[in-house]
């Protein structure tokens, strides 16, 4: 369901008799930088089969690019520590 959260679908999968599991298999910290974040976000909409029109698109990244300098300064290449995850989610037909 685009534009809801993981634990919004969880619920609903529940209130409609779904038995639903969620299992955190493990967890790791990498480290990353705020201007590695911008090109990732630049890369997946060039790659993703949502798409916006390249308009739109153009226009977004100008005005993040600007809060990210605006925000984090000189400090937009410094390293910081990202916790990552890796869950594994089950969900059962009910019977």
């Amino acid at each position: 369901m685009p534009g809801v959260t993981d634990q919004e679908v969880t619920l609903w999968l529940q209130q409609h008799g779904f038995e639903t599991e969620i299992r955190e298999m493990f967890t790791w910290e990498q480290p990353i930088t705020p201007q590695t974040h911008f090109n990732s976000i630049i890369h997946y909409q060039a790659t993703s089969p949502w798409s916006v029109s390249d308009e739109i698109f153009a226009l977004s990244l100008q005005r993040l690019e600007k809060w990210m300098h605006d925000h984090f300064g000189n400090k937009i290449n410094d390293s910081f520590l990202e916790k990552e995850q890796l869950i594994l989610s089950k969900t059962r037909k009910p019977s």
